[in-house]
């Protein structure tokens, strides 16, 4: 008889999303995620650092959960807090506002994940239905990348990066 494999996986520490997004997003994510990897590498000991796509996306998420209420250690699944207006970041998906890129996966871990799904949920869009995740997660992720714009202005590179048009900060 011949051993089969247990095909059982370990347990992973993150969850992958597949997102479709538009060229320009994505090249404004890897462009940031560069940009502040070169950031937090500032000495010669650092070199090996380095931000990636799926570390900024969760990262600016999360900062936009917290800021709409939600936070990990007081996720509770009964209870949504739900927004009164419309999100502004919602990005643009008109059919004119560029073709998506195709899919780009990120990965987010699930302590975090549940928190962001439950922001998504509670924000909603010009037509009064919830924020669909992906479009949370880009919106959260051009709003941090603005923000970080403000405030950081002695990173060229990062100064450097143009936010999609239909993309606003306020």
């Amino acid at each position: 008889m011949s051993e089969t494999k247990d095909s059982k996986q370990p347990p992973r520490n993150y969850k992958g999303l597949s997102m479709r997004i538009r060229k320009v997003e994505l090249d404004v994510m890897k462009a940031a995620a560069a940009a502040l990897g070169h950031e937090v590498a500032g000495s010669p000991d650092d070199k090996m650092l380095k931000v990636d796509v799926s570390q900024l996306v969760y990262v600016a998420a999360m900062e936009q959960a917290m800021e709409l209420g939600f936070s990990p250690s007081t996720f509770k699944a009964d209870q949504t807090i739900r927004a009164t207006k419309v999100w502004p970041y919602v990005p643009e998906r008109s059919r004119d506002s560029g073709s998506l890129h195709g899919t780009t996966t990120v990965s987010i871990h699930p302590l975090y994940l549940r928190t962001i799904q439950q922001a998504a949920k509670s924000v909603k869009m010009a037509d009064g239905t919830p924020v669909p995740l992906v479009l949370f997660l880009v919106g959260s992720t051009m709003r941090f990348i603005a923000r970080r714009q403000q405030i950081d202005k002695k990173n060229r590179e990062l100064q450097a990066i143009k936010l999609p048009s239909d993309f606003y900060y306020d």
